[in-house]
């Protein structure tokens, strides 16, 4: 990773915080190229260690002979100081060089303005000054920040974080988990609404204990059950909204076969319903109709436990079984990337 500092004088303030006291004073640096290494790259004559430098990394400031001139390797970085007066016509004509060498993978421009020294007035008009370069900057859509007096370790390696591909994906990866946790439960509410009488509804769970010829002297619960499984857990609508919050939450992150570990889940989630789903006791299906509905009154409170249950798994257990999964699929995607 490779960041080059380019741009007014104001850039060696910046390079007097990386390093301790280099001996240099702006004047002498207008001949000399300083580079700035990590402790993990091998030194050389014209380079200087600084604890601040985030891993494999290298900060040039090239010389102010070589600054028109110098050769970006690609994806490079560039850091662009502007000082008082912002944007000048030469300034200007520099950011049009780099907004269009193929080269620079990130253009920002270093807003740097010094008020030591400086009267009221003079503060005044100089963040005049920098609110229009900002104004500007943005019509031109070149990325700017302000000057950071301090946490420049923070200021680095978050501009290596702009071109570290891991970093990129962690960062996305947070920003996921956090959605996640505060904000899943509602869209897993939200979304089941819209398909909730075609898996809970009193017509569907009825349905469950429904009595046919062919489930004479088989257990009414059980059966259920087994029913819930195939009208409910494998529901199309229920599978579709499944898929959507899947996409949603892991789906830019997706690095594996998502095909396959959608199937995955949907197994797991037979298999977690029919753990969820308690049944002390049982009873079976008569031989007819009438003999059926007698019996469905007599265990009536075993019928509403189940169908309470099969209501309470789909409108609240569920949602934190897929939170979980999902959680589960980026932390695993962190550790691989290297995150603890």
């Amino acid at each position: 990773m490779r960041i080059v500092v380019v741009g007014d004088k104001s850039r060696y303030q910046f390079l007097r915080q990386l390093i301790p006291d280099t001996g240099m004073h702006s004047e002498k640096l207008v001949n000399k190229t300083i580079k700035l290494v990590d402790k993990s790259v091998e030194k050389s004559d014209d380079s200087y260690f600084s604890s601040l430098i985030p891993l494999n990394t290298q900060v040039v400031f090239p010389s102010e002979v070589e600054s028109e001139k110098f050769e970006f390797t690609v994806n490079d970085l560039v850091l662009f100081f502007d000082e008082v007066p912002f944007q000048t016509e030469f300034e200007i004509g520099q950011l049009d060089k780099l907004t269009t060498d193929p080269n620079v993978a990130h253009l920002q421009v270093v807003l740097y303005d010094t008020k030591q020294g400086m009267l009221t007035t003079d503060v005044t008009t100089s963040q005049d000054a920098k609110d229009a370069a900002k104004t500007e900057l943005l019509k031109r859509q070149i990325a700017y920040v302000d000057y950071p007096e301090s946490g420049i370790d923070v200021f680095l390696w978050n501009l290596t974080a702009l071109l570290d591909p891991a970093k990129k994906i962690l960062s996305k990866i947070k920003k996921k988990r956090e959605l996640l946790q505060y904000t899943f439960s509602m869209d897993y509410e939200f979304d089941f609404l819209e398909i909730e009488d075609k898996i809970v509804s009193p017509i569907v769970l009825e349905r469950l204990i429904k009595r046919t010829k062919q489930d004479v002297g088989r257990l009414v619960l059980e059966t259920a059950t087994n029913r819930a499984v195939v009208n409910c857990v494998r529901n199309e609508a229920l599978q579709s909204m499944t898929e959507n919050l899947y996409v949603k939450y892991l789906g830019e992150l997706c690095v594996w076969d998502q095909v396959a570990d959608l199937e995955k889940i949907r197994k797991d989630i037979q298999r977690d319903f029919k753990a969820f789903i308690k049944i002390k006791s049982d009873f079976k299906f008569a031989d007819d109709q009438a003999q059926h509905e007698l019996e469905i009154n007599k265990h009536r409170n075993q019928v509403v436990l189940f169908k309470d249950q099969v209501t309470r798994f789909f409108t609240k257990e569920l949602a934190l079984i897929l939170e979980k999964q999902f959680q589960k699929r980026l932390k695993r995607l962190e550790t691989l990337l290297g995150e603890k």
